[in-house]
């Protein structure tokens, strides 16, 4: 079978649009904007162009019972009808009732609450090709309701897969109530399938070979996977289900939580002959597009499937669920839930490197999910202390197929000791394995403005060279070891601290680790200026980009706001985006193919930026770093082969590009005036 080009699917879920002239139901101060929300992710859809958008059901918010109703649906038809492709319309609860459940406030599903929709959007379920894909749509109100439709749709649903399994075309189901949020076979609630439809579902999943099945309804994002099926829930455009916001050990946001426009949303999917790739879009609940504000997605990002070789500590849980208390929909259950927004994060920054304690590999739960998110590309790093027990090298020895790296991290009065214990480990695994130094008193000493801490560091420093140098000419660590763990202070310059373990490891024929440490001030006293940090990521970002020998892990990921050392990370409490996420976004799109050719240099500029110039074969970039706030660029280093009449600058902020207002070349420099004041990294673009 010949397999088409890649193409594009934009899938939304939940618009719950609202009719314009009843403002009964307009419980929140947002509520009056969902219609606005909606046309402008309509809008926002028509520009990036999808070859097919596919609606997960809630279109309108007044549920069949109600006499507004099908003017609602009217209103919505007129609403989508303005998108440039075809939409195929999943239904929901609030378009033909409610799941049959024994706590249900809402009248339940039945053949009467399908007419309106039948009637405007076609049938409930069905099934067609589209570019050699085969997409079946799944009513999943009529589960477990008894009623003569659902028998109906078993039935055609299994002759479906059946005959499709003979043409070999890849399959995506779409529905509105998600099969489960936490495990298999958690018990029925407000925002699953019954058990009985599930398993029966969940069979056809595996026996059918079904490549993804896209749910909405909870109005958040989650992600499972079911033997070889990725699960999705995408989150709504208009509001978030505030009841979530118990997932964030930080107080509500605004509505206690529903107005989190942050979470708001949808997703775009391309899908190629090799799989699927999701790149979820925040909408943040916007009505218009600002010109300050991130864009959703840009044209750049949209052709670029490359994953960073940046990588991340996972300080924060992240695996488990917790229980919700039992209230509002689910009055009479405490369902267990587990926070995806940080894994919503990874994906959007296209983050793969996790580097994790050995405990994680030593909790059953946590252990699953990273098996589960293996088969979504990510690679786990994993860290010990002290020299390996027997237990220790069972457990790594047990997950060297999800492990791909195990950084030992020892005093130095141990690592001898250490080195001739892993040579006997190395020869039973090729997992790959990093050395890190305890810094101990005597390496606080050694520190130009030494001060007692109890606080550990681990990482080999610039003054911890000769060690390694020791370590392997006579303790043969080089044969032992595949690299050297070394610690980067982000108050320092990392781009000359990272060359400089570039070129040390090179030198020594071996390779790196690199943790960077972003800004920090006291124990006692909040680092939460968010300018430098992104300056920081942004220079780390730049500085490892083609180096074939380091891999950087940057640290700290999320908001460290209780404790000690507290401190901004690139997403907050809540795990909504900071500045320095964006920064990373935008910058990882506009980066430079690794395989064109990449130089890398910091140039000469006035003292107001920190300036690096980012060239290969096809591009010629210069990184600006502000201090402070401005309109105006000078180069005192001019790259060669520019030509600066056709400059442009890339907000790393807000992901747009605009032309530089003005140049000004003179004998030794070069002045750009930027389209607005700024203090927000960005790019010069030259060609």
């Amino acid at each position: 079978m010949t397999e088409s080009k890649p193409f594009h699917i934009a899938v939304i879920s939940d618009t719950h649009i609202r009719h314009e002239k009843d403002k009964s139901d307009h419980c929140y101060p947002s509520d009056q904007y969902a219609n606005r929300k909606n046309r402008f992710i309509i809008r926002q859809i028509t520009k990036l162009a999808p070859d097919l958008v596919i609606h997960l059901g809630d279109i309108q918010h007044p549920i069949p019972a109600l006499p507004t109703h099908e003017a609602t649906v009217k209103t919505a038809q007129t609403l989508f009808r303005q998108l440039n492709c075809k939409m195929v319309v999943v239904p929901g609860n609030h378009d033909v009732g409610d799941k049959p459940h024994a706590f249900a406030a809402s009248p339940i599903v039945s053949r009467q609450t399908h007419m309106i929709f039948n009637k405007y959007w076609g049938p409930s379920y069905h099934a067609f090709d589209f570019r050699n894909c085969h997409f079946v749509v799944v009513n999943s109100s009529i589960l477990n309701s008894g009623i003569a439709l659902e028998r109906k749709q078993q039935v055609w649903l299994e002759r479906d897969l059946d005959e499709n399994r003979k043409t070999g075309k890849r399959v995506f189901l779409f529905m509105h109530y998600p099969l489960f949020i936490d495990h298999p076979t958690e018990d029925e609630h407000y925002d699953n399938i019954g058990k009985q439809a599930r398993m029966w579902l969940l069979s056809l999943l595996d026996r059918y070979n079904i490549e993804a099945v896209f749910s909405g309804h909870v109005h958040n994002f989650f992600y499972n996977r079911y033997k070889k099926t990725d699960l999705y829930v995408l989150p709504s455009v208009t509001f978030v289900r505030p009841e979530f916001s118990e997932l964030f050990s930080v107080g509500p946001p605004d509505e206690y939580g529903r107005n989190d426009v942050n979470k708001l949303g949808f997703f775009l999917v391309r899908i190629n002959a090799n799989g699927h790739r999701i790149h979820p879009i925040r909408s943040y609940g916007r009505t218009t597009d600002k010109r300050d504000s991130p864009i959703l997605f840009s044209k750049m990002g949209q052709s670029r499937e490359r994953f960073t070789s940046v990588g991340i500590s996972l300080r924060h849980s992240w695996a488990k669920s917790i229980d919700m208390p039992f209230d509002s929909l689910d009055e009479f259950v405490r369902k267990p839930v587990r926070n995806d927004y940080l894994l919503q994060a990874l994906w959007e920054l296209r983050i793969q490197k996790l580097r994790i304690p050995i405990g994680d590999l030593k909790d059953k739960t946590v252990k699953q999910r990273i098996r589960v998110l293996k088969n979504r590309h990510h690679a786990f790093t994993v860290f010990s202390v002290g020299i390996p027990d027997t237990d220790v090298q069972q457990v790594i020895a047990a997950n060297e197929k999800l492990v791909d790296a195990w950084e030992v991290i020892l005093p130095r009065r141990d690592m001898k000791k250490g080195i001739a214990l892993l040579h006997k480990f190395k020869q039973k695994t090729r997992l790959k394995i990093y050395l890190s130094k305890i810094n101990t008193l005597d390496d606080q000493k050694e520190e130009k403005d030494f001060q007692f801490s109890h606080f550990p560091t681990h990482g080999f420093r610039r003054q911890d060279r000769q060690l390694v140098q020791k370590l392997i000419s006579q303790d043969k660590a080089g044969k032992v070891l595949d690299g050297f763990v070394f610690l980067v202070p982000g108050e320092g310059k990392p781009f000359s601290d990272i060359h400089s373990v570039s070129k040390f490891i090179t030198d020594e024929k071996t390779h790196a680790l690199i943790h960077l440490k972003l800004p920090r001030q006291s124990e006692g006293a909040a680092f939460e200026d968010d300018q430098t940090i992104a300056n920081v990521v942004a220079e780390s970002f730049v500085s490892v980009h083609g180096l074939s020998n380091v891999s950087l892990f940057l640290d700290t990921f999320v908001h460290h706001d209780r404790g000690y050392y507290p401190r901004h990370g690139l997403i907050d409490r809540r795990y909504n985006p900071q500045l320095s996420f964006y920064i990373t976004k935008h910058l990882q799109c506009a980066l430079p193919d690794i395989q064109d050719g990449i130089e890398l240099k910091p140039i000469n500029a006035d003292r107001n930026v920190r300036v690096f110039l980012i060239q290969s074969f096809r591009h010629k970039t210069v990184l600006v770093l502000f201090k402070n706030k401005t309109q105006r660029v000078e180069l005192m280093t001019t790259p060669d082969g520019i030509n600066i009449d056709k400059t442009n600058w890339l907000s790393l902020y807000t992901g747009r590009t605009e032309k530089v207002l003005r140049t000004k070349a003179g004998k030794n420099s070069i002045v750009f005036t930027l389209p607005a004041i700024t203090q927000n990294p960005g790019l010069l673009i030259f060609n």
